[in-house]
């Protein structure tokens, strides 16, 4: 018989799901067991998920896992490069009133193929999003940041905090799970810990930019009556309020009022333009634009002395770049300097921000506009630990909001003290077509039980530290290596093309070292690609037959505050958790919407949009259609006073001043009375009214009667007549 060719075998071969043709999917190992819109989700929340601040190796992977860790935003030598000079925006000098932190270092090297000298900008934090991103964590490479050192291509410098040492990517959570129908944890509910939240601690970042001159200058509301600060200083926190600066008016007439020592402290809400941010962040970078040579006016002596030290550290900054080019210039002419697109940027500001002509010079501009004297870009950073209304998903496309977060005593534990970290719904499994969310958590339990019966058989403590040279005085009879064949048994039950050869060859010491890992802390990753030969099914049934995990009855507390043990027999494994960046946070609800001149609702510009504490944009809960939607369901009432309570400035305050004054507020059964304000009387409609007035024509209201038989209309008019509550005091 002859031996078919490589065609023949791809052709013939079981499982063709090869993880290099999945995208995204090839990160699951149990791609073969979901549909394929659960596969396409999961595949599109990856590109969804935040970095969390204590994830961690998932422990079934598929191999793809170190391929894309490598594009993780990381800075590395784009070359084999030599470094000429490390550039820092804000060095480290010896004083008190110092900037203590520096959030941007720039690299410039020269590439030793081609001699072109280049830059990287190097920054402590990395952000692609409005308001998602993460802190960079140093690698080794980081060392060899010096002058005149030689660094091969593709050293990694900084990187995410997603990747380890090792080079593997962690990109979620792996939870000890529990799947039972309990409260909350129904549909997409899911209930967490309090420490499974702080485990998905992610960072978000917030973005001010503030522009103030001669009219419109700074409070003095961070510092003291020494000290003029007008705003956190890099790695100081953000007042309880969230109040970020502060702006005022210069009126002549009041200066010896409201810019007194006493009056420039404090803050008036009526007249003053504050620029708000969350409070709780820490100011994480600062960056000034202010030209010291234009002739316009300036903001009075002493307000700017904190920002003053910023922008001579700044200026500092471009002098020497600009000083290292034309050094470079100097050294090998200008017609034989070869300059990257990065450092010639970084030239083209240097310039702009050094050179005393000018006439000469570059115009500053910001987004098309001229500056002002001074304009500030401060970004906040904050470390946010889940809550309710946050999302997390497994990886086969099982989302689920977090709907409640109990203390860790209250949650599930089972008879061997495996306590749940993550609840989720047990039905959701086949409503979902997500099988693999039970095969995951299946054999990790597996294995945990595994390790921990070996501790137990050789005298040990599962999860204390345990060394080799231990091991190999516990193996005089022969009993370590009698519980390694059970654990070398597991490994080619569940992985049998990778993990099992691995450990045909093993020496001793080789073998000691690997169990001793084991039992200290925990299975290493199992690689099970979603093309291997053995079928999922068979692993199950291998595993089922000789490692089966242990399940018992699981206790938990109820609503009610009482423990309550389960009627059925559970098993809690680990599965790999990812948070999304669906905080749920926001809030989609405001008191009353910002109104324009005319009194009907207008949209937030850039001027207004932080100068509030509280939210000031509408959500759009009715346009067009979902008031066509709600006219065709609803008696014609219902859409008038929809409309009203949104665009009449008199129903507005109504409301308020109803809500002020009722001994009940959640409880006033009419909040406006029509018979005061009738419909009709809203903005719009008395703009349009105007307008047809004055085109010499009018609208007149005429209930409107579907085409109904006789019947129908009596009995319309029966019910219309009948209406426990009319329109007109609804």
């Amino acid at each position: 018989m002859s031996t078919p060719s490589t065609s023949d075998e791809v052709y013939n071969k079981k499982n063709q799901l090869y993880r290099e043709l999945l995208l995204l999917t090839g990160l699951d190992p149990f791609a073969a067991h979901g549909t394929s819109p659960r596969k396409q989700m999961f595949a599109t929340q990856i590109g969804q998920t935040l970095v969390p601040k204590h994830s961690t190796v998932r422990s079934y992977q598929t191999g793809m896992e170190r391929a894309y860790g490598k594009y993780t935003f990381n800075i590395k030598a784009p070359s084999d490069i030599q470094i000429i000079s490390i550039v820092a925006r804000y060095p480290k000098i010896e004083g008190e009133d110092v900037i203590k932190s520096n959030p941007q270092n720039i690299v410039i090297y020269e590439e030793l193929e081609t001699r072109t000298i280049g830059a990287l900008d190097i920054r402590t934090f990395k952000t692609n999003h409005p308001y998602f991103g993460f802190d960079y964590v140093a690698q080794p490479g980081s060392q060899k940041l010096r002058p005149g050192e030689v660094i091969p291509k593709d050293t990694v410098f900084y990187d995410s905090p997603a990747i380890t040492p090792n080079g593997d990517y962690k990109y979620g959570v792996e939870l000890n799970v529990f799947q039972g129908t309990l409260p909350g944890a129904s549909e997409d509910g899911t209930i967490i810990s309090e420490s499974c939240a702080k485990l998905f601690t992610y960072n978000t970042y917030e973005e001010r930019d503030v522009k103030f001159g001669a009219d419109l200058i700074p409070l003095n509301i961070y510092g003291n009556e020494h000290k003029y600060q007008i705003c956190p200083e890099i790695g100081q926190q953000v007042r309880d309020d969230g109040l970020l600066m502060v702006l005022r008016e210069v009126d002549d007439n009041l200066a010896p009022y409201y810019q007194s020592h006493h009056a420039l402290r404090r803050y008036f809400p009526i007249f003053d333009k504050a620029v708000y941010v969350p409070p709780g962040g820490t100011v994480i970078d600062i960056q000034v634009h202010h030209d010291p040579l234009c002739k316009q006016a300036r903001v009075p002596t002493g307000m700017d002395d904190q920002m003053l030290k910023y922008q001579r550290s700044l200026m500092n900054f471009h002098k020497t770049i600009k000083s290292i080019w034309q050094d470079l210039i100097s050294k090998r002419g200008a017609d034989n300097l070869k300059l990257s697109p990065e450092f010639e940027q970084l030239i083209v500001e240097a310039i702009a921000y050094t050179d005393d002509k000018v006439n000469a010079r570059p115009q500053r501009q910001y987004r098309l506009a001229k500056h002002d004297d001074w304009r500030i870009k401060i970004i906040v950073r904050y470390e946010n630990v889940p809550s309710v209304g946050n999302k997390l998903s497994g990886c086969f496309g099982d989302k689920g909001i977090v709907v409640k977060v109990l203390p860790d005593s209250d949650m599930p534990v089972d008879e061997h003290g495996n306590r749940a970290q993550f609840i989720s719904d047990s039905l959701a499994t086949i409503q979902r077509s997500t099988l693999g969310r039970t095969i995951e958590p299946f054999l990790n339990a597996a294995g945990r039980d595994l390790v921990h019966k070996m501790a137990v058989n050789l005298g040990l403590k599962w999860g204390s530290l345990v060394t080799p040279q231990l091991l190999e005085l516990k193996d005089k009879d022969g009993l370590v290596r009698k519980e390694f064949e059970k654990l070398k048994a597991f490994y080619y039950a569940v992985s049998p093309s990778r993990m099992g050869p691995w450990h045909e060859n093993l020496k001793d010491s080789e073998l000691y070292e690997h169990l001793a890992f084991v039992i200290t802390r925990t299975l290493p990753v199992m690689y099970y690609p979603p093309s291997s030969d053995k079928e999922m099914i068979d692993i199950i049934l291998d595993v089922q037959k000789d490692f089966m995990p242990l399940k018992s009855y699981v206790t938990y507390v109820n609503n009610q505050g009482q423990k309550v043990k389960t009627k059925e027999k559970f098993e809690i494994g680990k599965a790999y958790v990812i948070i999304l960046d669906k905080t749920g946070v926001d809030a989609a609800a405001i008191a009353s919407c910002k109104l324009g001149h005319f009194g009907v609702p207008s949209r937030i510009t850039r001027q207004d949009k932080h100068a509030y504490p509280n939210r000031r944009q509408p959500t759009r809960s009715f346009g067009e259609a979902e008031m066509r939607i709600v006219a065709s369901y609803c008696e014609p009432w219902v859409t008038a006073e929809i409309v009203d309570r949104n665009t009449n400035k008199d129903t507005m305050a109504l409301i308020v001043k109803n809500i002020l004054h009722a001994p009940k507020p959640a409880n006033i059964v009419n909040l406006v009375d029509r018979n005061v304000i009738p419909y009709g009387a809203s903005r719009p409609m008395q703009l349009i009214r105007h307008m047809a007035e004055c085109a010499g024509w009018g609208f007149q209201y005429k209930p409107y009667v579907p085409r109904w038989d006789s019947r129908d209309i009596e009995e319309y008019k029966h019910n219309e007549s009948h209406r426990s509550v009319s329109p007109k005091t609804a």
